[in-house]
């Protein structure tokens, strides 16, 4: 299952759940109804990581059989997305941004692997490739400050 199809399914169960529990005349009572659900099954995932450390008391252990971790960390994502559509969050958006934003922080490939002759393309945070490029030489830099780039 790829990301639309996952969207896709959030809009279905959206509609099914509105029509299950009635449709809120109120925003803000789905959206507080959303967040105490991710709360609940935020509960039961931590309940199934502390069982699958071995962190819970015996009672628990002895009848815990590690099928539910999967469905937990599923419940909580699903959760999540149908709380982002009732607060009309484009998810997609949001972790292209996010991701992109992990790239620049741990200097995540093209850092320190590309070479002269490679082709690299330029865009801006959310926006198409606007520039299309081929490596004529690299000069890597670290831990810059205004001080030394001034310098080049």
């Amino acid at each position: 299952m790829d990301l639309k199809e996952l969207l896709q399914f959030i809009t279905t169960e959206d509609e099914r759940l509105k029509k299950y529990y009635g449709n809120y005349p109120d925003q803000e009572k789905r959206i507080l109804a959303r967040t105490v659900k991710l709360s609940e099954e935020l509960g039961e995932l931590c309940d199934e990581v502390l069982s699958f450390n071995a962190m819970q008391r015996k009672t628990k252990l002895e009848n815990h059989d590690g099928e539910n971790l999967p469905e937990e960390f599923a419940d909580v994502l699903i959760t999540t997305l149908l709380l982002a559509k009732a607060m009309n969050v484009d998810v997609e958006e949001a972790l292209k941004k996010k991701i992109e934003s992990r790239w620049y922080k741990s200097k995540c490939a093209p850092w320190e692997k590309i070479g002269k002759g490679d082709v690299v393309y330029f865009k801006n945070s959310g926006e198409p490739v606007s520039i299309k490029a081929e490596v004529k030489n690299v000069i890597s830099f670290s831990d810059l400050t205004p001080k030394k780039s001034a310098r080049f």
